[in-house]
């Protein structure tokens, strides 16, 4: 007692099993005396804890809680994971508008995952009047801080010219980032734009792989990978044969 913030690091510590047997209990006990004694981080923990069940039961009005008391004292990740709460109604009633809030709080903080939120909200309007240019100033925000789907979201804006101008190049770019960290839908995107060779010379055999490796989880990189199958020459085909999805990606 009397030392939060040696027992939340302690609590982290256990909770990834850094120099000590992971143990999630044993966080989770970390976590709430230090919670109780105000520590923002350590109130933030605890209501992952809670939102996952992790150490502890699930509980979604106990994660509110705690995110409550985190966001409370301007922690920007309690106040982005409270915005989820409320936007999916976990915990607490569904509130659109109250998650914006918090998004938008969290986000002005500087964290990406918030603003990558906040520029689905603004794309999708929900809740909110639809702004496809606020959308594209929240993902480019979060895009530049390396946050994959919003690097992907991005640049089909780019791809399509929807909202900002099109700019294949930079949609290629976007594209080829967010597949690095395996996003399927990055990866079908940026398949796509080797297929019509739009931001980059065309190649089949590049499509095809890439089409392959996403078709399992998007549907449109199922068609693609049968379209081209008709259109691919003899020569396409064995590169494809040979490729894979590291080399394209390096």
């Amino acid at each position: 007692q009397k030392h939060p913030a040696a027992q939340y690091a302690l609590g982290a510590m256990y909770s990834y099993g850094d120099g000590v047997t992971q143990d999630y209990q044993r966080a989770a006990q970390l976590f709430g005396q230090a919670a109780e004694q105000g520590n923002a981080d350590a109130q933030h923990a605890l209501g992952i804890m809670y939102d996952w069940g992790k150490g502890v039961a699930q509980d979604y009005k106990k994660a509110v809680y705690w995110y409550e008391q985190a966001a409370k004292q301007g922690n920007a990740g309690a106040q982005y994971n409270l915005g989820m709460m409320y936007a999916r109604g976990e915990g607490v009633v569904r509130d659109s508008k109250k998650a914006f809030g918090l998004f938008r709080t969290a986000a002005e903080h500087g964290l990406p995952e918030a603003q990558y939120s906040l520029g689905d909200m603004y794309f999708n309007g929900e809740s909110i009047p639809q702004s496809k240019k606020e959308a594209a100033f929240w993902y480019r925000k979060a895009a530049t801080q390396g946050n994959a789907l919003a690097q992907n979201a991005l640049g089909i804006m780019y791809m399509r010219g929807d909202g900002i101008p099109r700019n294949d190049r930079q949609a290629f770019d976007l594209f080829n980032q967010a597949a690095r960290k395996r996003i399927p839908e990055a990866i079908a995107n940026l398949g796509l734009m080797y297929a019509k060779g739009q931001g980059t010379d065309k190649n089949y055999a590049y499509a095809y792989t890439l089409a392959h490796h996403a078709a399992l989880n998007i549907k449109s990189a199922a068609r693609l990978e049968n379209e081209l199958k008709k259109i691919m020459s003899p020569d396409d085909r064995t590169r494809a044969a040979s490729l894979t999805i590291d080399e394209i990606l390096k």
